[in-house]
């Protein structure tokens, strides 16, 4: 297992932010209200792991 360097985990916060901002723009989007939950679900918990 590699161990992660402050720089590695930096870049990793920036993948994750960029992933939730797209994310946020497509349930934004999207009209059908069960797939709206999935991509809130799934927001909040990319919005969990960078705590």
């Amino acid at each position: 297992m590699k161990i992660l360097k402050r720089g590695d985990v930096m870049v990793l916060r920036e993948i994750v932010a960029g992933k939730i901002k797209l994310y946020e723009e497509m349930m934004e989007r999207e009209k059908n209200p069960e797939k709206k939950a999935v991509w809130h679900f799934v927001i909040s918990d990319l919005k969990g792991e960078l705590d």
